[in-house]
């Protein structure tokens, strides 16, 4: 299988059943993910429509190879923001039914990262370090909670999706 995602440049493996266990979703009756956009950043159910945004985490480190965890923190919370807004704009644009109805009920947003090479360049770690793994993780875990913590102060002003299952989201192995 490595061989042939290097042969197809393809950048990763998906692991369906990890998917389907570990994410917010896992105990709601209701959904399920029917797939993965075409270069598979964002897992989606059917009828989905993929909306995303990356944070340059490059852009985060200072001159002195320090990386500014609150400036990461803020800019995550705006990115959060900014794609829920973008989400609410652009329903009624989407081409299909299904699509529209998909995106007013779960309302998913994909952030991710780019530029972790370059971060690691500029902190001087290795690529591939157990250094570089453990910061890595570490930005990925405050980058999940500063996202969900965001969600929630949307929720709290606008309404949670209307999708959302308190108690099934809150007995899923992701929390």
């Amino acid at each position: 299988m490595a061989e042939i995602n290097w042969d197809y440049a393809e950048p990763g493996m998906l692991f369906w059943d990890r998917i389907e266990k570990h994410n917010m979703l896992a105990n709601t009756k209701d959904f399920s993910f029917a797939g993965v956009n075409p270069c598979a950043e964002e897992t989606l159910p059917a009828g989905g429509a993929c909306l995303l945004g990356s944070i340059n985490l490059s852009k985060m480190v200072s001159e002195d190879g320090e990386f500014n965890i609150d400036e990461f923190k803020n800019t995550v919370r705006i990115a959060t923001i900014g794609l829920n807004e973008v989400l609410e704009e652009g329903i009624q644009y989407l081409p299909l039914p299904e699509q529209r109805d998909s995106v007013t009920k779960w309302r998913q947003i994909g952030l991710g990262v780019m530029g972790i090479a370059d971060m690691l360049i500029k902190m001087g770690l290795t690529y591939g370090s157990e250094e570089s793994i453990d910061f890595c993780s570490k930005i990925a875990r405050i980058m999940l909670n500063e996202c969900v913590k965001t969600s929630a102060m949307i929720a709290k002003e606008k309404g949670p999706y209307p999708g959302y299952d308190r108690n099934a989201v809150m007995s899923t192995k992701f929390y």
